[in-house]
């Protein structure tokens, strides 16, 4: 091998995706972590996220199991619980539930300390892969405008140095590097911010007896200008994962007043099951000021031996649970580079490939965003036109399972958004609305 050593900064799924595509390519990979890691599934301090509602959509699940094949018989075997998304989830929003049918486009349901361990345990299999934890990255070493590697300390020992050829900023939502790069006179990174305000409280609960559920995965979603959200979701051992959303600064509720809440919506089903259930753990708060992208294509210079990937690029809204299938196509196409092009020296180029992705999710997300008036940002273009249209989608599934089934392909981006314009596609929509 021509490259020696590769660095990445961070032990989340992003970086741990990396290190299995960097091992082939380099002699050693280093994985950085600041958090200590057990050896069991947990709720890491560095991702306060993690013990919120996830769901792994198709598409990711997919590059997971390309990557780690096998992986999906182990999140089963861990618990994780399958689940048909065209069949499986009793979703209420725009005056009712949606029309099942089955569809084939399975995905799994569980917490997300099960997906990340069992992640980290494939990883750690791999021989030139090395997980170094309770280690701080304190700074990039930076020569004439070429990344030589990065300065570290460990909880119990002095700052020292590491050397590589390839250094990878996986460290997501509270990346360094933007601040970095404007210290160390490089260009600085273009920003855009959208103003959402969400708070997320999100509960564990055991599964109800006798059947209320049915298996499904629950959702209730509200329609502005309602802000308050539920799901309840199926998860490993017999448990639910209970998560209520505020939009715009509303205070989710909880436990009594929870009940209070969903014995109050237009579906009785919410509250029937949760009231079945018993609590097991308190409500953990997560909150979301804002969504951000970060411009990195538009910078006029970039340092070599250096990448950023996952969050450090765009940090979604966890509502829409897009970010570990963005990772998961990010990885996918740094795969396909790597192959053609020196990792250290083709920074543009992945930039150019990334925006892609990149560009979907934050317009899918964007749209969703702006449902509310109080959103603060840029607004997408035809924003009114477009949302009209997909609250007619909404009511259109809810009468028609052939267009919930398209909704939810392109949900979990297994098929491009600009399926739901289409011809074909958008008469199912009039005519579905145009029944009674």
């Amino acid at each position: 091998m021509d490259n020696k050593t590769a660095i990445i900064l961070g032990g989340g799924i992003s970086g741990l995706l990396v290190s299995k595509v960097l091992s082939k390519k380099y002699e050693k990979v280093i994985i950085i972590e600041k958090d200590k890691l057990e050896d069991k599934p947990e709720v890491r301090q560095g991702q306060s996220h993690a013990g919120q509602f996830h769901v792994l959509l198709l598409r990711g699940l997919n590059t997971l199991e390309h990557y780690f094949k096998g992986i999906t018989g182990e999140l089963k075997d861990s618990g994780a619980v399958e689940l048909d998304l065209g069949n499986g989830a009793y979703w209420y929003s725009y005056g009712g539930v949606k029309k099942n049918k089955i569809t084939g486009i399975n995905t799994l349901l569980s917490s997300r300390k099960i997906i990340d361990y069992t992640l980290r345990k494939r990883v750690e299999k791999i021989p030139n892969v090395q997980i170094v934890d309770k280690t701080k990255y304190i700074d990039l070493i930076e020569e004439n405008g070429t990344i030589k590697g990065v300065k570290v300390k460990g909880i119990d020992t002095d700052e020292y140095e590491i050397k590589s050829d390839l250094v990878i900023d996986a460290t997501g939502r509270g990346s360094l590097t933007p601040k970095w790069l404007e210290n160390n006179n490089f260009s600085k990174v273009e920003e855009e911010r959208t103003v959402v305000n969400i708070t997320y409280k999100t509960a564990i609960y055991n599964s109800p007896k006798g059947g209320l559920q049915d298996g499904k995965m629950l959702m209730y979603s509200p329609t502005s200008p309602e802000k308050i959200g539920v799901v309840i979701q199926p998860i490993e051992n017999n448990q639910n994962l209970v998560c209520v959303a505020g939009w715009h600064k509303e205070d989710p509720p909880t436990d009594e007043d929870l009940l209070e809440f969903l014995k109050q919506l237009p579906d009785e089903r919410f509250y029937k099951v949760l009231s079945a259930c018993n609590k097991e753990s308190d409500f953990v708060t997560y909150k979301v000021p804002y969504c951000l992208r970060r411009y990195f294509e538009k910078l006029a210079d970039f340092p070599k031996g250096f990448l950023p990937i996952g969050d450090v690029f765009c940090n979604l809204n966890p509502a829409h649970g897009q970010g570990i299938t963005s990772a998961c196509l990010q990885v996918e196409i740094l795969e396909k580079l790597i192959q053609k092009h020196d990792p250290a020296n083709m920074s543009a180029i992945y930039f150019k490939k990334i925006v892609k992705v990149l560009d979907e999710c934050w317009s899918a997300s964007a749209y969703e965003n702006f449902r509310y008036e109080e959103t603060i940002g840029i607004k997408p273009k035809a924003l009114n036109l477009v949302n009209k249209y997909m609250v007619a989608i909404h009511k259109a599934a809810n009468k028609d399972a052939s267009v919930y089934a398209e909704l939810v392909k392109v949900s979990v981006m297994i098929k491009p958004a600009m399926n739901l314009f289409s011809p074909p596609f958008m008469w199912k929509v009039f005519a579905a609305n145009m029944r009674k």
